[in-house]
C-alpha cells in the first residue's frame, strides 16, 4: 500500500511515517496542501508510483484540506481521500 499523509502537524506526520513504514506500507508526507499537490503530481508522472490513498487534515494554513481535495480530484478523480479534523463541523463533513 502506498499512502500520502498531509498535515501541518509535523509530529503527526513523523509518527505515522514511522509506524506505517514498520508495517510494510510506503508512506509519503506533505506539510501543506501545495506540497501535497506537488507530491501527487510527481506520483502520476510516467515512471511514478501512484498513491492508493490520501489521509489529510482539513484545517491547514494556506490551502485548506477541502481546497486541496478539490484540486486532487481534478488530477486523480478515483483516488480515495480520508479527511481528518480535530474540529468537528457538519458543514465541513458535508462539503468533504
Amino acid at each position: 500500500m502506498r499512502a500520502l499523509f498531509v498535515d501541518d502537524e509535523v509530529e503527526f506526520l513523523d509518527l505515522m511515517h514511522k509506524r506505517l513504514t514498520r508495517r510494510g506500507m510506503e508512506v509519503a508526507t506533505a506539510p501543506d496542501g501545495q506540497a501535497a499537490l506537488e507530491t501527487l503530481e510527481a506520483s502520476l508522472q510516467p515512471g511514478g508510483s501512484p498513491f492508493q490513498v490520501v489521509v489529510m487534515d482539513v484545517r491547514m494554513p494556506g490551502m485548506d484540506g477541502l481546497e486541496t481535495l478539490r484540486r486532487m480530484k481534478e488530477k486523480s478523480s478515483d483516488l480515495p481521500v480520508i479527511l481528518l479534523t480535530g474540529h468537528a463541523c457538519m458543514g465541513v463533513a458535508v462539503q468533504g
